[in-house]
């Protein structure tokens, strides 16, 4: 089965919108008996023997954009606009587990590189050399301090 999605990305490094239309192919046990559906999250496919398959919308989705955005030098950057930078490129909402934290993103500086690697081995890198940590929770990228992981 053919699915296909249609999303608005930036065209330049300015404002304007153009539409990209992508399609994947999906092997499935059973015919599919009606056309799939989806919501922000999730496509739904009804199956002829009565189960609905579902995918996560972001299983791989944006792998294939990593490669198209630009390069951010980490070297001597504070952490807050590399995590913005991401987040932007991502489609991802920032979220810090409170607001000390949010002021002290802009005062953490960053050395290294992390030139040709994939979004989640960069943040990896950064938030293991930070003293952070991060989970996803519905398209937020929540980041916390490694020693508050586990309490909320």
């Amino acid at each position: 089965m053919l699915l296909a999605a249609r999303a608005l990305v930036p065209a330049t490094a300015g404002d304007t919108l153009l539409p990209l239309d992508a399609r994947w192919r999906v092997e499935l046990p059973v015919a599919a008996v009606a056309p799939p559906a989806r919501d922000d999250e999730r496509v739904y496919v009804p199956l002829g023997d009565g189960t609905l398959a579902s995918f996560a919308v972001d299983d791989g989705r944006k792998d294939w954009t990593a490669s198209l955005a630009p390069a951010f030098e980490i070297e001597g950057r504070a952490l807050e606009p590399f995590l913005e930078h991401l987040c932007r490129e991502r489609g991802w909402t920032l979220q810090y587990a409170d607001a000390a934290l949010a002021r002290e993103a802009s005062g953490i500086i960053l050395h290294g590189s992390v030139d040709g690697l994939q979004p989640a081995d960069a943040l990896a890198v950064v938030f293991a050399a930070s003293g952070l940590t991060h989970r996803f929770q519905r398209g937020e990228l929540v980041v916390s301090r490694a020693s508050d992981a586990g309490l909320d």
